[in-house]
This record gives C-alpha cells, sequence and structure tokens, in this order.
C-alpha cells in the first residue's frame, strides 16, 4: 500500500453505480455498471487534476478489485485505464469473466 492509505477515504454509492476513493476533499471516481448474473461493468475512471501525482487511481482500482473479489461477482472491464491496469496486473485477470478478452 502507499503512503495515502490513511488520508483516502473509500465510499460506495451503489444507486449511482460509483466507487469514490475522496482525498484532501477531492474526489477520484470509478464508474460501474452491474447485472442480475454478477457482473460489474467498470466503464470508467475520473481522476482530479490536483491527484493525478498522487496514486489515488491505482488505490482506487485495487479497492473496486477487493470489493469485485469479495463479493464473488466477475468484471468486464470497459474503460481504459481499467484495460491498462489489467495489463500491468495480470495476477487480477481471475476476476475477468470467463470469456472477455484483455490483453
Amino acid at each position: 500500500m502507499s503512503e495515502l492509505d490513511d488520508e483516502i477515504k473509500f465510499e460506495h454509492d451503489l444507486e449511482r453505480q460509483s466507487f469514490e476513493a475522496v482525498l484532501k476533499k477531492k474526489r477520484a471516481i470509478l464508474e460501474y455498471r452491474s447485472n442480475k448474473e454478477g457482473k460489474i461493468f467498470l466503464t470508467s475512471v475520473e481522476i482530479p487534476f490536483k491527484l493525478r501525482e498522487t496514486n489515488i487511481k491505482e488505490e482506487l482500482i485495487l479497492h473496486v478489485f477487493n470489493y469485485i473479489k469479495e463479493n464473488g461477482l466477475r468484471m468486464i472491464p470497459t474503460s481504459p485505464d481499467i484495460k491498462d491496469y489489467l495489463k500491468e496486473h495480470p495476477e487480477y485477470l481471475s476476476l475477468v469473466a470467463s470469456g472477455i478478452r484483455v490483453v
């Protein structure tokens, strides 16, 4: 983990279907859509300009991956940020829904 761990607060808004990482009153947002089959489509990652020099994007992605794993879900990454992360960290490919090609 990072030196930011003590400062980042994670929120999950089920209604808006988003995960947020809050740091210094700024919000990084990962949006998703889910279906009844237990699949979660990771659609976009938005990082405020002032947080781009931190590793908040990685922390948010890892938080979401842990949520997916803990809840027995499978992901379908449609966001380029998520796809790029998976290419660099193939250890998380087991969370991708079967039949979905990432790399």
